[in-house]
């Protein structure tokens, strides 16, 4: 811990320090000090536990009794081996030993290593020893006591399952059994429980007992059972994972975190803990991210910015990382930010180490790892040593051989196995999704994917026998589903599936289970008038063929709680949208029971529109930005993004644009390589009606960009988006991006607000609005603004007196 950011920890740490030090007045304060923060610093609820630890009992300093927590223990041990000798060692509560190095905890006691084995009675011979198994009442068992029972229980496990599904071929459960429950015990337990249950192997699987059930579930389904049923979870009944167990049954991770939810004590919002504050409160994660307490002052920048490293100076953010140094790239030859090559042991920059070309060697397109920048070489034409880089003898490509043919290959055999149907051959639609997944660039991601995803391995196997139908309703019945999710996508990828607005869609299905929600029948019509005939009906005429962003869904749902929010207060007041008055809606916003004012605005104007009350709420007019706008600010981003080469190639494109031509995330994310025109003497990207002209030196990092992306064939089927996603086919989202832009110090909306207001002060609002692509009213309201429209100056001098 440096000095620079320690002071706030030791001034928490004082009580401790000046306890010790009453017991020793001899030992040197700093020495105190320093072994202090060196065992509790850096979490606050190890400093919380210490200090009321030795608050309550400050006698354990001088004879080094437990009860008490884990951090004594540690700070007792770090202080004796500091020198500290009026302090005593944490002593064994078994035997009372003083202990020099390591400690066991049981209980609250502190143990040494021989005291800490837990001896128990054995239930069949009552001999005291160390417990080797239990029996079904969970009871000690000896050594000598613990039965040989292990292939009568595979018997048993292997007869309940054949049970359940007569289809399975008994070597495949055998297989299945021991590696679900390779250790005795393990394998015991899980015989108790599907002889007790059989039906937890056909969809009651949440109440199983033991985790290896589950276990079993996935491999058998893996292995194409159809009857085995993997469970859904009992609080949101979607068949995910179970990771965790709750009131006597398994659910998984999204219920669990439901469970432990309580009032963030920042936000007041209710959400799980995922911190807690200097004073034990706890934080959500989305105030523990601006917590005080984990913001360091930057000893280069001196803002408060999350710890990136540490110098010796003090903490670094993350944009005043030290650098690479600057040398000549062995590849491009540019002078930047460089590292050794592992391959060649020459320097080579960021954007060459991310750089994917067609190999001069080999003509495949890979990373390149050597060569020039017309010639590249990828690392299997770069060091051809035997037996590593070997060409397949199935496809003849050279690469890393997984057992005897190339991952390419290795794949392909597995999709085969897996998209088969019962009579072995694979259907139309599933070769297609087959070879779509072979024809990607890194085979071994798409093999990663199906061994960590054994969810997507059963909707594979069941799309390809037919038990569930190859339709997007299928895939709507699973949500939200992630691995579905993505599976949808790469079906769409693959062209088995139509394209879809998939954000339309599932704003779709929220709203229909939104309002089906409503108790009442009248406020149910009344809102569902309202949001699919009005607020939806508008958002698909406002897209137009393209496809709706997060912030379009998201203001829609918004609006649609807060006009439910609004029709509740009603209720509960004992009024309608009739007998409602400006009365009850002035005392109601005086107040502040009206949340989301705007929204329930533009509902009352809906609805007095359509006669169905006579309150009025008038539109509130945008005052300008309310943000502080630093054009200096803007401007220093911009000259780092331009000549910063250690920050990602699509990160430097997509913050340019942001920052220099005022274009929000959601619109960057969506650009396509028909945006961008690129020839030998310019670069012309249209984000409006009218393409422009982008200068130098963005156009230079626009054409690597679109000859990278041209190459890169790392998303198959993305190839059109200038800002791939994760998902096949798919952008990079509004939000990931915005995320991307916050990690390298760009806060989008902020940026695009400096951008915008100094862009309206130098064109006039029409050619604005037709180059930047925002709505000409925009562009007039952000040009009176800035006050660039010099005619309401004149009306105003013209009504002087």
């Amino acid at each position: 811990m440096t000095a620079a950011d320690s002071g706030t920890e030791l001034d928490l740490l004082l009580p401790v320090v000046e306890a010790i030090t009453r017991v020793d007045p001899t030992v040197d304060a700093a020495l105190v000090r320093a072994t202090v923060a060196g065992v509790a610093g850096g979490h606050a609820a190890k400093r919380r536990r210490l200090v009321q630890a030795i608050f309550e009992r400050p006698q354990v300093l001088v004879d080094g009794q437990s009860p008490a927590p884990s951090v004594v223990g540690q700070l007792l041990l770090a202080l004796r081996e500091a020198g500290v000798a009026q302090v005593s060692a944490p002593r064994c509560a078994g035997c009372g030993k003083g202990l020099v190095r390591n400690m066991w905890r049981r209980g609250g006691q502190w143990y040494c290593s021989v005291c800490a084995e837990r001896r128990e009675p054995c239930a069949s011979c009552e001999r005291i020893t160390k417990a080797h198994s239990r029996d079904r009442d969970g009871r000690a068992l000896c050594a000598r006591c613990t039965p040989a029972d292990g292939a009568a229980c595979l018997q048993a496990v292997a007869a309940a399952v054949a049970a359940a599904d007569p289809g399975i071929p008994a070597h495949l459960i055998e297989e299945a059994v021991r590696e679900s429950a390779p250790k005795p015990q393990q394998l015991r337990r899980l015989a108790w429980a599907v002889t007790e249950r059989p039906d937890l192997l056909t969809g009651s699987g949440h109440d199983a007992p033991t985790h290896t059930v589950l276990l079993l579930i996935d491999h058998l389904r893996a292995w194409g059972a159809t009857r085995i049923q993997p469970p859904s979870c009992p609080g949101c009944r979607r068949t995910v994972a179970l990771v965790e167990y709750r009131d006597r049954a398994r659910v998984c991770h999204t219920c669990a975190g439901k469970s432990r939810e309580v009032e963030c004590s920042r936000c007041g919002k209710v959400r799980e803990p995922s911190a807690r504050d200097l004073q034990g409160r706890p934080l959500c994660r989305y105030c523990n991210a601006t917590n005080p307490a984990n913001l360091k002052p930057c000893v280069r920048c001196g803002r408060r910015r999350r710890v990136y490293a540490r110098s010796d100076d003090g903490p670094v953010c993350e944009a005043c990382r030290t650098p690479p140094p600057i040398q000549a790239c062995s590849i491009c030859g540019r002078l930047a930010h460089c590292e050794t090559s592992k391959a060649t042991g020459l320097p080579w920059c960021v954007r060459c180490r991310s750089r994917r070309a067609r190999c001069a060697g080999c003509s495949h397109v890979r990373l390149v790892r050597s060569g020039t920048i017309d010639r590249p070489l990828c690392a299997a034409c770069t060091r051809a040593e035997p037996g590593f880089w070997l060409c397949c003898p199935r496809c003849g490509v050279s690469g890393q051989l997984a057992a005897t043919v190339c991952k390419r290959c290795t794949l392909g055999d597995r999709l085969d196995q897996l998209l088969a149907d019962h009579t072995g051959a694979i259907s139309a639609p599933m070769q297609a999704l087959r070879d779509f997944l072979v024809a990607g660039d890194r085979p071994q991601n798409v093999s990663a994917w199906l061994n960590r995803q054994p969810r997507a391995r059963s909707l594979l196997s069941d799309l390809a026998t037919g038990r569930i139908p190859l339709t997007h309703d299928t895939f709507d019945a699973l949500e939200p589903d992630k691995a579905g999710r993505y599976l949808r996508e790469l079906l769409v990828g693959a062209g088995v599936l139509p394209p879809r607005d998939e954000l339309l869609a599932r704003l779709e299905r929220w709203l229909h289970a939104t309002i089906d929600a409503i108790p009442d029948p009248a406020q149910r019509h009344l809102v569902r008038q309202y949001t699919v005939w009005h607020l939806l009906r508008r958002l698909r005429r406002r897209v137009a063929g393209t496809h709706a962003n997060s912030n379009q869904c998201g203001a829609v749902r918004d609006q649609t709680r807060a006009v439910i929010s609004f029709l509740d207060l009603l209720s509960a007041n004992h009024l309608t949208l009739t007998t409602c008055s400006h009365t009850h809606v002035d005392r109601w916003l005086a107040v502040g029971q009206i949340r989301n004012s705007k929204a329930v605005g533009a509902f009352l104007r809906w609805a007095t529109t359509n006669k169905l009350t006579t309150v009025y709420l008038p539109v509130q007019q945008w005052g300008g930005p309310g943000a502080h706008i630093d054009g200096d600010r803007r401007w220093e981003i911009a000259r780092r993004l331009l000549h910063d080469h250690t920050i990602g190639l699509a990160d430097r494109v997509a913050g340019l644009l942001v920052v220099l031509y005022a274009q929000n995330a959601a619109d960057v994310s969506r650009l396509t390589f028909g945006h961008v025109q690129v020839t030998d003497d310019s670069v012309r990207i249209r984000l409006g009606d009218r393409p422009i002209e982008i200068p130098e030196p963005l156009a230079t990092l626009t054409r690597e960009l679109v000859t990278a992306r041209t190459h890169s064939r790392s998303h198959v089927g993305s190839q059109t988006w200038l800002f791939p996603g994760r998902l096949a086919g798919c952008p990079i989202t509004d939000g990931a991006l915005r995320d991307r832009l916050a990690r390298i110090g760009i806060h989008a909306r902020e940026t695009r607000t400096a951008a915008l207001f100094q862009l309206a002060t130098e064109l006039p609002a029409a050619i604005l609005a037709r180059v930047l692509g925002i709505d000409i009213k925009g562009a007039v309201r952000w040009q009176r603004a800035c006050a660039g429209d010099w005619t309401t100056y004149a009306a105003d001098v013209s009504r002087r007196r």
